[in-house]
């Protein structure tokens, strides 16, 4: 399986990355006795099984175990760096355009890695700035005391947009991008005076029951290629119990029956055919696997159309910390897409 062809995605600054990724958000939490240990698993079996595109970020606090196994990789001689992509991300807490720069630092510091390849904006919020790194629990959200609010900033996304430039004018960061942000703002950065680099990628949540057609369609007509994080639905996480699993959607087992697939590599596959590179994450090593084998068959365009008439505009992911900062006046689901 790891010699299986990968095709790639060029990004609009050169930088060729693989079709799918590895997401490693809440890896670590799939053995609490060891949360390190699963982390650093993961990353070692998706490496072997052929993944070669990574996804972290500050807030995850699993980035030195990210690094450990790639790092581990390299080392035995199982893959290059030149090989990989890695992907990390600014937290909300240090969006002042120098401490863009101190983050990606302690990022590079956590992975020990001289340079990441995409550098994300996770979300456009910023909150109160918190030097201390990593981040635990108590930072992660800073609140009021008295009133247990979240502590917002009002460091505005473009101000940060400068700080992701200069990291990858110093050659921390190959490629620089977003994560969370709404069409508008994005409208926002492409328009400022000045503007050295056009984000590249934009990861948001996306799956069959959140198709973001309109914002797939504006970003191709700008050059930005969309990147699915929970692309599965998030089918384990303890807040989508109540909710509708995309993953047992009728219509996709019907799919999934005649390819002779799992639900899942449906899934994987409809992100695939749209040209959205996904990145669905596991600690059970024959899960990734299985969804890592997607490239030796296709959908046709009849059951893509269907799969695309599934959108019902749900999202299991309002914030991935745990907060929900609808009051935040940049927070980015008030708009349409």
């Amino acid at each position: 399986m790891a010699t299986q062809s990968v095709p790639k995605v060029i990004l609009n600054d050169g930088l060729q990355i693989p079709a799918l990724g590895f997401g490693t958000s809440g890896v670590q939490l799939a053995d609490q006795k060891n949360e390190a240990e699963a982390a650093y698993q993961a990353i070692r079996c998706a490496i072997n099984c052929g993944y070669r595109f990574f996804d972290t970020a500050a807030l995850y606090m699993n980035e030195s175990s990210v690094g450990r196994a790639i790092n581990d990789a390299i080392k035995e001689g199982q893959v290059t760096r030149d090989e990989l992509v890695v992907c990390t991300k600014v937290w909300n807490t240090a969006h002042k355009r120098e401490s863009v720069m101190r983050a990606c630092r302690d990022s590079l510091a956590r992975l020990q890695l001289d340079y990441v390849d995409i550098y994300l904006i996770h979300w456009p919020m910023a909150y109160a700035e918190i030097s201390q790194q990593p981040l635990d629990f108590d930072t992660i959200n800073p609140k009021d005391a008295s009133t247990n609010k979240l502590l917002y900033s009002d460091t505005h996304f473009l101000e940060t947009w400068l700080g992701m430039e200069d990291t990858k004018e110093a050659g921390l960061v190959r490629s620089i991008g977003l994560s969370n942000f709404n069409h508008l703002m994005i409208d926002q950065i492409l328009a400022m005076p000045g503007l050295r680099f056009k984000p590249s990628l934009l990861q948001v949540e996306l799956h069959p029951y959140l198709s973001q057609a309109k914002l797939h369609k504006y970003c191709t007509s700008h050059g930005i290629i969309l990147n699915a994080y929970c692309p599965l639905g998030a089918p384990g996480a303890e807040w989508t119990a109540n909710q509708p699993k995309v993953i047992e959607d009728a219509l996709i087992k019907e799919i999934a029956q005649r390819h002779q697939r799992s639900p899942a590599q449906i899934i994987l596959r409809y992100h695939i055919e749209r040209s959205i590179v996904p990145i669905p994450k596991s600690s059970t090593p024959a899960r990734i696997r299985e969804n890592f084998d997607v490239f030796d068959f296709s959908l046709s365009p009849t059951e893509m159309q269907q799969l695309l008439a599934l959108d019902r505009g749900l999202r299991y992911c309002l914030n991935t910390a745990g907060e929900y900062p609808t009051d935040h006046p940049l927070y980015p689901f008030h708009a349409e897409y």
